[in-house]
């Protein structure tokens, strides 16, 4: 039984503490990525964008994600039943993560595009307004659905 565990686990020591309320029939990356997804999709829609735009940006800047999600009509109050469902949590130097790599998967990967795209577009404008123009060229980049010459130049001030 061991042995079994383990190579469900396939190496991750995660996945000891998600696999057992998942059910069989797949792989193990698979069964927990469709547990994370079914536990968004029980989420109230803002704050799936939450979840969204965390797995979007890999800082986590609490002041960036929820810069960008007022920006697409959430407010802070809505990461609360992310936080409650164990998806997204705070850390001590004021950033927000994903509690797990598979919830990153499971939140951008399941989005239709043009939702990913309105949050690189919310994180590109939140990241300008405070002057990081590299994050916001990354965001930008992308958002973009085709060449986009001006996009990239700087705003004048």
């Amino acid at each position: 039984m061991r042995r079994d565990v383990l190579t469900t686990a396939m190496g991750n020591p995660l996945a000891l503490l998600e696999l057992p309320g998942t059910q069989g029939g797949s792989s193990a990356y698979e069964r927990i990525r469709r547990s994370f997804a079914a536990q968004l999709a029980g989420l109230p829609e803002p704050s799936r964008l939450f979840v969204l735009l965390v797995a979007s940006d890999d800082l986590g800047d609490v002041g960036v994600v929820t810069d960008a999600a007022a920006r697409l009509g959430a407010s802070v109050r809505d990461l609360e039943p992310a936080e409650r469902a164990g998806l997204l949590r705070g850390t001590a130097d004021g950033r927000i993560e994903v509690r797990h790599p598979l919830i990153r998967t499971a939140a951008y990967g399941d989005e239709p595009l043009g939702r990913r795209i309105e949050a690189h577009r919310a994180l590109a404008a939140a990241y300008a307004e405070r002057g990081d123009g590299c994050h916001r060229a990354f965001h930008l980049a992308r958002s973009a659905t085709g060449p986009d010459e001006d996009g990239l130049r700087p705003r004048p001030e």
